[in-house]
């Protein structure tokens, strides 16, 4: 019974940073500077949460960052590529 409550506790930590990513990247998605912005707060975010991760010393924690920053990097490429007039290899 404990455990399913750790699980789900820790199920909240990554769907809250990940919500978190989703918000900020809508965001700068939607302004001038956009993947510039993302990356910024990208890197914020996953610094944060490594710097949580050692406070609390729970590596969901570091799971957490590890999945913003896959994520979030490929969202801030895809938003550089979907800039209007943006990069073209052809």
């Amino acid at each position: 019974m404990e455990d399913e409550k750790k699980q789900n506790n820790n199920f909240k930590i990554v769907g809250i940073n990940l919500a978190i990513l989703a918000g900020y990247t809508v965001l700068s998605g939607l302004t001038e500077g956009g993947p510039f912005i993302d990356a910024f707060f990208l890197v914020i975010h996953v610094i944060t949460c490594f710097i949580i991760s050692m406070i609390k010393q729970k590596w969901v924690w570091s799971l957490s960052a590890l999945v913003v920053l896959l994520i979030g990097v490929s969202s801030c490429v895809g938003i550089l590529f979907n800039i209007k007039g943006g990069i073209n290899f052809h």
